[in-house]
């Protein structure tokens, strides 16, 4: 179950995001298909050009299989590894769990046997303090800017 934010925290997180602009619905009757309007289920969708292909993401799921206290001897190999990956453009995004003690989630791009491979040099893994869950996403939909990052 996740717990959900404090306040304090859901401050820290959107600080420095504006707001979203309000919403204004348009009249009931322009929203009605039957009516010639359209609604977000039958709105016309962008040229398949237009979307790009999105390569295959990976999400890995680094988890501990030791108390924390074990793992800290083996964090300076492990960030140094990070860096590498992040460095090749193996890794998009890396980052600890909240909270810490369950390990940490590292988002990924590249063929799977590439991935496969690079989790396991990680220290961690090669120490047996964490263990790697890969879960692959062929993506159907991506937003704009994360096509811009993944192309």
């Amino acid at each position: 179950m996740f717990a959900p934010l404090a306040a304090p925290e859901l401050r820290r997180y959107y600080a420095g995001h504006p707001a979203p602009p309000e919403a204004s619905a348009p009249p009931a009757a322009s929203i009605s298909p039957r009516d010639g309007g359209t609604s977000p289920l039958t709105a016309p969708t962008a040229p398949a050009a237009a979307a790009a292909a999105v390569p295959m993401v990976h999400v890995l799921l680094v988890r501990y299989t030791v108390p924390v206290a074990e793992v800290a001897p083996h964090v300076p190999g492990h960030v140094a590894y990070l860096e590498r990956r992040h460095a090749d453009g193996t890794f998009l995004l890396s980052g600890q769990t909240v909270p810490d003690d369950l390990g940490g989630v590292i988002l990924a791009v590249g063929d799977r046997e590439h991935v496969e491979k690079a989790a396991a040099e990680d220290p961690f893994a090669v120490a047996g303090v964490a263990a790697y869950e890969i879960v692959t996403v062929e993506a159907g939909r991506a937003g704009a800017a994360l096509r811009a990052l993944l192309s």
